[in-house]
């Protein structure tokens, strides 16, 4: 875990492949507004362990998480793509401790629909079964080719200048790669496979807490139309589109993900009667 200012909390969840160090200048920016930003390694990724056995399922996430949110207190929850997933279950087990979630570039559909067939080699990774298997050849070839590695971490922002002229970013890049070469393919197997088999506006439904949903209008990993389908569910929502940003919001454009904190900060502490 890593802590970041003072103030009330906001929990920082990240994606697949992600970790704590993953979401750079946003922490800095919740600090400087008056909250403490506490980004977390998901159990198995990171610098956290992965549990023997384990299903790293969206459901077993949330159940790990809730115990610390009695430690750093009632939080804005902010989930990134296959994160979200686990954040909105968050929110339904905890309502007393969530008072707000923030979700970018969330995975909403179920990529298995019927009729539909595999397209792309992580198409397979959405099926029963041979989903985790195929994951795993699927890191085996790109832990042997470093340029189609680069690729498939470099193609998910919406403006490639952004590696081109972005010390930070080319630092983020070069992390994403050598942690991706240590993580554990059991771990990426399942829970790809089981994020990509939910759908997340089942449990969407039963949200009671204020909810921003914020989509990269250039996304070609969780794509804006399914970000719309979300925000058709969602009691009380507000939906921001990003122009020129792709699947990662908090990197390419922090400071709209710190002001949207903020709105549903706000809106929060105006269901609670807080002027």
């Amino acid at each position: 875990m890593i802590s970041t200012g003072e103030g009330p909390a906001v929990l920082l969840v990240h994606g697949l492949g992600g970790f704590k160090e993953s979401w750079g200048r946003l922490p800095d920016l919740i600090a400087g507004n008056g909250r403490r930003a506490v980004a977390v390694d998901l159990p198995g990724w990171g610098e956290s362990p992965g549990g023997r056995g384990a299903p790293h399922s969206s459901r077993w996430y949330a159940r790990r998480l809730s115990p610390l949110l009695d430690e750093i207190g009632p939080a804005i929850v902010v989930g990134h793509s296959l994160g979200a997933q686990s954040c909105v279950r968050l929110a339904i087990r905890r309502p007393d401790m969530v008072r707000g979630l923030v979700l970018l570039a969330p995975q909403v559909v179920r990529r298995a629909q019927t009729g539909w067939r595999p397209r792309v080699p992580s198409d397979w990774a959405a099926l029963p079964v041979i989903g985790p298997l195929a994951t795993r050849l699927i890191m085996s070839r790109l832990r042997e080719d470093d340029a189609r590695l680069t690729r498939a971490l470099t193609v998910v922002v919406g403006d490639r200048d952004l590696w081109d002229d972005h010390d930070e970013a080319l630092a983020l890049l070069e992390d994403a790669k050598r942690r991706f070469h240590a993580s554990s393919p059991r771990v990426w197997g399942r829970a790809l496979s089981r994020g990509l088999r939910e759908d997340l506006r089942k449990s969407a439904r039963l949200l009671t807490c204020p909810t921003t949903i914020m989509e990269g209008e250039r996304d070609r990993v969780t794509k804006p139309p399914f970000a719309k389908m979300l925000a058709d569910v969602v009691p009380d929502v507000r939906l921001v589109m990003l122009p020129r940003v792709g699947h990662l919001p908090q990197w390419e454009a922090p400071g709209a993900v710190a002001e949207e904190i903020e709105s549903v900060a706000r809106r929060a502490d105006a269901s609670d009667g807080i002027p």
